[in-house]
């Protein structure tokens, strides 16, 4: 029976590490076989998911009630599930999220960042840079995530001082002493710090706005775009999303879309591509994003509209190369 070079190669490399340890007698055959294998085992953390939310204030100024009327998954975030977990079935890989409003100057509405994705590959090149082992790393991260839930709930994040010293009891006994367990503690108490920071200025714009409400539909879309790209940037082959939770009416004065979109005569999907040639630098310049457009016809003032404004974002995200989908809630996403 002839034997693959590779598979020779492997059959040798445990060989020796059984020999190795009858020899020394220094530890077990199944740690040693175990230690081989890792290499090949080891789970890999999935590739980030970074989301922009753009919420229509338009009628509006309730942000967190749009986003538990459109199921988001912005509990994730608050719990620290976020961060990712590559020893799940399946594996979840870690998220980040943006929110951002259309109003009467998208431009000035305020941005919020939910930063998980950058929190789940630390932690993870946490465990890999410490060589830690399948049977050790698995139980670490849940013990990550356990603390992340914790530390949030406790609110023990307003204490940087003090913080990773509880995160590092609430770990438990690990493999890896408290001094450096303290490197992923403080990892786990800004990502809470900086969760509870973006949900509470949340609130405090709900309370008060101070922006002039509209419909800068395309304003939005520009920021979304920018923002995007600069999150591609920063986590390479991450999938990215933009989900539009609004009806995508422009009032904006400039370009008259809905005195346009009312004409009997027009065909809106060649003005869509009109308007994203004049829009976008290059062709495809959007390709790899993925735009999701979350209860586009939920208007009750411009219902003659649904369809033809409809086909006209269809075709204005298609034409820069995106992918383009509906949707009537935010869960997955």
């Amino acid at each position: 029976m002839l034997i693959s070079k590779r598979h020779k190669a492997f059959s040798i490399m445990v060989f020796a590490a059984i020999l190795s340890t009858t020899l020394s007698g220094c530890a077990s055959i199944t740690n040693s076989i175990k230690t081989v294998l890792v290499g090949d085992t080891f789970p890999t953390l999935p590739n980030p998911e970074i989301t922009t939310y753009v919420l229509d204030l338009s009628k509006s100024t309730n942000s967190i009630a749009q986003l538990n009327a459109l199921n988001s998954g912005i509990e994730d975030f608050i719990s620290g599930k976020s961060i990712g977990n590559p020893f799940s079935n399946p594996r979840v890989p870690p998220r980040g999220l943006n929110m951002q409003f259309i109003s009467l100057i998208s431009g000035q509405a305020p941005r919020y960042l939910l930063v998980s994705a950058e929190t789940g590959q630390k932690l993870y090149d946490f465990i890999i840079l410490n060589k830690i082992n399948i049977d050790q790393s698995e139980p670490l991260w849940n013990g990550f995530m356990n603390a992340r839930e914790i530390i949030f709930r406790d609110k023990t994040y307003n204490d940087l001082q003090s913080c990773p010293n509880k995160v590092i009891e609430t770990l438990g006994t690990q493999a890896l002493p408290p001094e450096v367990l303290r490197a992923p503690a403080i990892q786990i108490c800004q990502d809470a710090l900086r969760t509870a920071r973006a949900i509470d200025s949340l609130a405090a714009f709900n309370n008060k706005p101070g922006i002039a409400l509209g419909s800068d539909v395309f304003g939005a879309v520009k920021l979304a775009v920018s923002n995007m790209k600069r999150a591609s940037e920063q986590f390479g082959s991450a999938k990215i999303t933009i989900a539009f939770a609004s009806d995508m009416i422009d009032e904006n004065p400039k370009r008259k879309l809905i005195d346009n979109l009312d004409d009997k005569n027009l065909n809106a999907c060649e003005l869509g591509k009109k308007y994203s040639v004049e829009d976008f630098s290059s062709p495809g310049e959007l390709s790899g994003l993925k735009i999701v457009l979350v209860g586009l016809g939920n208007t009750s003032i411009y219902k003659d509209l649904i369809e033809p404004n409809r086909t006209f974002w269809n075709c204005y995200f298609q034409e820069a190369g995106a992918e383009v989908s509906e949707t009537t809630d935010l869960a997955g996403y």
